[in-house]
């Protein structure tokens, strides 16, 4: 009986220990994003929508979606398919951040970084903003509109899980 006390006792230190992950070191934007669409706004009008909704189009195509990881270790790896019948693809690597108060999502290659503004980040959804300012030595990207007056387009990519 009393060997038995002894692992009732052990099991329920085990059983009741925590977990010894932090939850503030657990990034949950981190994983695998596939592609939905794209919205290209102007004067705050969307102008142009991607000509296919993404997930249709690689259903229809027997093609597999675009997507991204965004790994745990900041780095990031992308797959983009062209919409055409023969499901073309561009591969990437580069890195990823986020900003102290995770409202940016930064993207990088080499240079320069895009900052995205995080629109709605939850367990299946991640939606972001990138602002092109056109600039005098060529596109400026940043996350809002702040110096934009005529020359600002509005990039809006939504993704899920």
């Amino acid at each position: 009986m009393k060997k038995l006390l002894y692992l009732l006792f052990a099991f329920l230190i085990f059983a009741c220990s925590s977990d010894e992950t932090n939850i503030d070191e657990v990034n949950p934007i981190a994983g695998r994003w596939e592609l939905i669409k794209r919205e290209y706004i102007t004067y705050g009008v969307v102008t142009k929508t991607s000509s296919t909704n993404y997930k249709e189009f690689a259903e229809k195509n027997d093609c597999i979606r675009s997507w991204f990881d965004l790994n745990p270790d900041g780095t990031r790896e992308e797959v983009t398919f062209m919409e055409d019948k023969y499901c073309r693809s561009e591969k990437n690597k580069g890195y990823w951040s986020l900003n102290d108060d995770e409202t940016l999502l930064i993207l990088r290659a080499a240079s320069p970084y895009l900052p995205y503004k995080i629109l709605v980040n939850d367990e299946n959804y991640l939606t972001y903003r990138i602002v092109l300012r056109n600039g005098t030595n060529g596109p400026i990207y940043q996350s809002e509109f702040n110096g934009c007056a005529d020359n600002c387009v509005e990039y809006i990519t939504y993704l899920e899980r």
